[in-house]
């Protein structure tokens, strides 16, 4: 039996949630720029790393050719309010996939429970 959602939930869901995707999406996009000028700053020598780096500076030039040729240079990259948005649905899905996979398995292991006492009711 599915549980009686009331106005408390809803408020919750509208209120906080909805917000909460907003922010999460916009603090995602806000590490990204870093994460990609950090890689820019490594492979192109403006940041001094350390020797892990230096071990992966050749694949660090590679990783940055390629990310410069999707993404543009990371100085110039800016995100805009439909990028914020799409990333908050992105989260909002991968939200409700996770919550319905882990229903599923509950759901399961509820009938496995049933169909063992249907079981031993038998024998």
């Amino acid at each position: 039996m599915a549980p009686a959602f009331g106005f408390s939930d809803f408020i919750f869901r509208i209120c906080v949630k909805g917000p909460m995707y907003l922010m999460l999406a916009a603090i995602s996009l806000l590490q990204f720029k870093g994460l990609l000028t950090a890689i820019e700053g490594l492979a192109s020598g403006k940041i001094s790393g350390n020797a892990v780096t230096d071990y992966l500076h050749p694949l660090l030039a590679q990783l940055s050719e390629l990310l410069k040729q999707a993404f543009g240079k990371p100085s110039k990259f800016s995100f805009s309010l439909t990028h914020v948005l799409l990333m908050a649905v992105l989260f909002a899905v991968l939200s409700v996939s996770s919550a319905v996979n882990n229903n599923s398995t509950e759901r399961r292991e509820q009938q496995m429970d049933m169909m063992r006492i249907a079981k031993q009711k038998q024998q």
